[in-house]
């Protein structure tokens, strides 16, 4: 989408979000206000796959204001939270951990036996 200033006044912003998504791989959108409950109107989008299964749209950026409500506060904070833990997680499978340094000590002791 080209840089526009959309006040859904003359252009209402989920018509020029509908119309931008069927033509991207990457979505830039900045917000005044942001609330989960209008991700909804352009869910079907976003879940949309390719032939290979993959989804046709491969990134979503948003760019918020500090104007919102409650559940989407929460929403956001639960969604940071699980994206720490995954993150976490992956790290953990790249190293081996404790427990797998001790699986590889011991098989490594009864192989030299």
């Amino acid at each position: 989408m080209a840089h526009q200033i959309i006040d859904n006044r003359s252009k209402k912003l989920v018509d020029e979000i509908h119309l931008q998504l069927n033509e991207t791989l990457k979505a830039k959108i900045a917000v005044g206000y942001f609330f989960i409950s209008g991700l909804t109107v352009i869910e079907e989008q976003l879940r949309k796959k390719n032939n290979d299964g993959s989804y046709q749209i491969k990134e979503v950026r948003l760019l918020i204001g500090n104007t919102t409500n409650r559940q989407t506060i929460e929403e956001l904070a639960q969604g940071y939270r699980l994206y720490d833990k995954i993150e976490k997680e992956l790290e953990k499978l790249q190293r081996p951990g404790t427990a797998e340094k001790r699986i590889e000590r011991q098989q490594a002791v009864s192989e030299v036996r």
